[in-house]
């Protein structure tokens, strides 16, 4: 299943690798960044000023979700345990343990992060205004 966010609150599911998409029930009028799949057809749509959604149901409905923060969420990923982190501008930082449904806001500087990735060696590399900065997995996981 292959999944798109967009501007004006598109989003979008292909269940046939990308031959055909079929437009989802959108919860948001505002831009989204991206949309992240999780495990049993549940969903993390998120976007602009700290909007965040979840769908426990592959999209058909959708729940706002508190951050705590305004700020621009650029990118999210899941760890091998289950975290979540949600990375955004001003140097936000949203983790979450419970699938989505709750997040905690981090905010150690105000450098402004665009990129999360998992990488090998158990290790997470943000990257943002300052270029990449790798930090151990244990530095966000449960």
């Amino acid at each position: 299943v292959f999944y798109i966010a967009g501007e004006a609150g598109l989003l979008f599911r292909s269940d046939n690798n990308g031959r055909s998409w079929q437009e989802l029930p959108s919860p948001y009028e505002g831009s989204f960044f991206g949309i992240l799949p999780l495990p049993d057809d549940t969903l993390l749509a998120y976007g602009l000023r700290g909007h965040v959604f979840r769908s426990a149901d592959g999209g058909r409905h959708w729940q706002p979700v508190p951050t705590g923060t305004k700020a621009l969420l650029t990118d999210a990923a899941r760890l091998p345990d289950g975290t979540i982190i949600i990375t955004g501008m001003s140097g936000t930082i949203l983790t979450s343990t419970d699938g989505g449904q709750t997040f905690s806001l981090r905010q150690p500087n105000r450098v402004s992060l665009t990129a999360v990735l998992i990488a090998a060696g158990d290790t997470v590399v943000l990257g943002g205004e300052r270029g990449l900065k790798r930090c151990p997995l244990t530095d966000f996981s449960q």
